[in-house]
């Protein structure tokens, strides 16, 4: 999974840099302990430029401000990347406890850091229209002063969808409907007057700004 820039990543069970261990219970990144529904897990990168390693916030469970409290430790110990998941319920613990929207909240943490790179594992191209998710990412591309990386996947999570009466397409229809979902989010970050004429999307004429900070556009990465 991945960009050219950004050929894979995974979660794993590691503490951060060995410079910053003595912090490893305030992020939750303990390697000796499971995680748990409460408890961030650090999640590790292979970029052009080495290993990367960020915080895997796991917006659920959690009431704002705690969330808030990890992503600026987070910024502030000096990891390399801030992630939340795009989901709309509890995925550990308890079912009915608090989950907060993905877009929003990373916008929101956006704000509140300076340094980190920020961005969801992985956004559902099925929550929303490809038109809007590229408002959305410019939008934090902004807030954030170019930190945002963009993450896009077919979504899994059926149960989800059926509860929350979001369509769910079968598998097949899924992969290619989000073969045209990801070039009209690129032709929106990156090009003016632009008609698209698909299965499933269309764009009459349109253009839309700001531009990224990033150019072309923010590292775009596929979730499969």
């Amino acid at each position: 999974m991945g960009s050219a820039a950004h050929p894979t990543w995974k979660h794993v069970h590691a503490s951060p840099p060995a410079a910053q261990s003595r912090h490893a219970q305030d992020v939750g990144a303990d390697q000796d302990r499971r995680r748990s529904p409460d408890r961030s897990t650090p999640t590790v990168w292979l970029g052009s430029t080495g290993v990367r390693i960020g915080l895997d916030v796991s917006q659920q469970q959690l009431e704002w401000p705690e969330i808030g409290r990890r992503a600026r430790l987070a910024d502030d110990l000096g990891f390399d990347g801030i992630w939340l998941f795009d989901h709309f319920k509890t995925m550990y613990g308890e079912s009915g406890g608090p989950c907060f929207e993905a877009w929003t909240s990373l916008a929101a943490l956006a704000a509140i850091t300076e340094r980190a790179r920020l961005g969801i594992l992985i956004t559902g191209m099925t929550y929303r229209h490809p038109s809007v998710l590229a408002s959305e990412a410019v939008t934090v591309d902004h807030v954030s002063g170019g930190r945002l990386e963009l993450s896009l996947g077919a979504a899994w999570f059926e149960e989800e969808h059926r509860e929350l009466g979001i369509e769910f397409p079968p598998t097949g229809e899924r992969v290619s409907r989000f073969e045209e979902y990801v070039q009209v989010v690129h032709l929106l970050l990156t090009e003016d007057d632009v008609s698209f004429d698909g299965r499933w999307h269309r764009l009459d004429r349109a253009t839309y700004r700001p531009r990224p900070v990033q150019q072309p556009h923010p590292p775009i990465w596929i979730g499969a």
